[in-house]
């Protein structure tokens, strides 16, 4: 009797809420205003897809030493390149063969996709490719061979990819992209911001909004060139082809836009600097009138928050952001940059002693944090020092106890203090009687 109620209770419920008016749900808002717009857009779908990628899995089949020359099995760098080539190719099956002193599957098979991924000169790889790809089943099998008093794993990694275009489509956006540059009339007198002001241009004029996300075809830039429609993703994959193609320094960037939903643009490279840039908001302004509200804009980019893996200090290192806009002073690098320029440093000891542990001196090092602990992992048993000094003279080490040391630099930067990563842990050796 009890469950009966619970139905009809959850029945009415769901009646009322089908029946009533719904408000209208913002998946990406394009932060254009209604009195410049006919409509606003993107407040009607997300714009960049979350690419899925299920857990690591082993396969049940066996894989030993009589199944494939270990010959065939490469380092991690080697055998991503036939990894990316079959990704290029877009093999549904994607295989690769690895030889490796790392017993941990996973991280193995994050570092063969990093390599695989990773941005080169090309523009249908880095990131066109990786944002090319809705999903992927990664499984493996393993073996263990210990050569010269050394172990060694023998990883046959094969993974099940699903794209969001077909080869056929890949090889049309490759004619289009060609077609394009040759319609830029580009020369050699040409600048780089005159060139990425041109691409910009020309997406934000060919390419409308979509409207839907039904066909997942909108995420690419296949959808931007051929039926004149995408979202965020196509834009900004759009862009990084074509500027990548006429050799400039482009990333896509993953993040989130106004109201916390997901969005995509690009940051690009003039001169020392990279600056922000949003097509996707832009190309519904230009068409109402209003240019380049989202062009070349500085680190902090108005109501664009970036993944974390795009706020890394070692990301900041590699794609160093301007302080301001283009052309705007002051000129100079953001608060972020300078910090990660300074965060990336290597902490290295010179010498480790127990009555003194000596530094390699950090370029611009206000000073240096030390700590000493019984336990390897700095858990317990912890001190914690600083010094100015390149050098340091522990104190009150009980002679019978095992410590390990560590360190790390620092200086002030706007009146905050900016850390290296920890140095590598070092073994203090008991004390000896002599």
């Amino acid at each position: 009797m009890k469950i009966k109620i619970k139905r009809i209770i959850c029945l009415i419920i769901a009646t009322v809420i089908l029946c009533s008016p719904m408000e209208n749900v913002t998946w990406c808002n394009n932060n254009v205003y209604a009195d410049t717009i006919s409509r606003n857009a993107i407040d009607e779908i997300s714009t960049m897809k979350t690419r899925e990628k299920l857990i690591l899995v082993e396969r049940r089949e066996r894989l030993y030493s009589g199944n494939r020359k270990t010959s065939s099995y490469k380092s991690v760098v080697e055998a991503a390149t036939g990894y990316r080539k079959q990704l290029l190719n877009h093999q549904y099956e994607v295989n690769a063969y690895v030889k490796s002193t790392n017993a941990v599957p996973a991280e193995v098979f994050d570092e063969l996709e990093s390599q695989a991924f990773k941005v080169t000169s090309k523009g249908d790889e880095g990131d066109y490719m990786y944002w090319d790809i809705d999903r992927e089943y990664p499984s493996y099998t393993r073996y263990t061979r210990k050569e010269k008093k050394k172990i060694y794993y023998y990883y046959h990694f094969r993974t099940e990819v699903w794209y969001l275009t077909t080869l056929e489509q890949k090889k049309q956006v490759d004619a289009k992209v060609k077609e394009i540059i040759s319609q830029l009339e580009i020369t050699e007198e040409t600048t780089d911001y005159e060139v990425i002001k041109m691409v910009y241009d020309y997406v934000c004029e060919h390419v409308k909004y979509s409207d839907s996300t039904v066909d997942e075809i909108v995420y690419t830039s296949w959808s931007a060139l051929f039926r004149g429609n995408a979202v965020c993703q196509g834009y900004a994959q759009l862009m990084y082809r074509i500027l990548k193609e006429l050799g400039i320094s482009v990333r896509v960037i993953a993040g989130f836009g106004s109201r916390n939903v997901r969005h995509g643009w690009n940051i690009v490279k003039l001169g020392d600097y990279y600056y922000n840039l949003d097509s996707t908001w832009d190309a519904e302004l230009i068409q109402n009138g209003i240019k380049y509200r989202y062009f070349l804009k500085g680190d902090n980019f108005n109501k664009h928050t970036r993944l974390e893996e795009y706020k890394t200090m070692e990301f900041y290192n590699v794609y160093p952001m301007a302080q301001n806009e283009y052309n705007v002073e002051p000129l100079g690098y953001s608060l972020k940059t300078r910090s990660a320029f300074f965060a990336v440093k290597k902490a290295k000891f010179k010498k480790v002693a127990r009555k003194k542990v000596t530094f390699v001196a950090v370029t611009g090092a206000k000073g240096y944090q030390i700590q000493y602990a019984t336990d390897k992992k700095f858990k317990k048993g912890k001190k914690t020092a600083v010094t100015s000094k390149v050098y340091f003279k522990p104190k009150n080490l009980k002679k019978k106890k095992k410590y390990y040391v560590r360190f790390r630099a620092y200086k002030i930067i706007n009146e905050n203090k900016v850390y290296t990563n920890w140095s590598s842990v070092k073994e203090v050796k008991r004390y000896v009687c002599r």
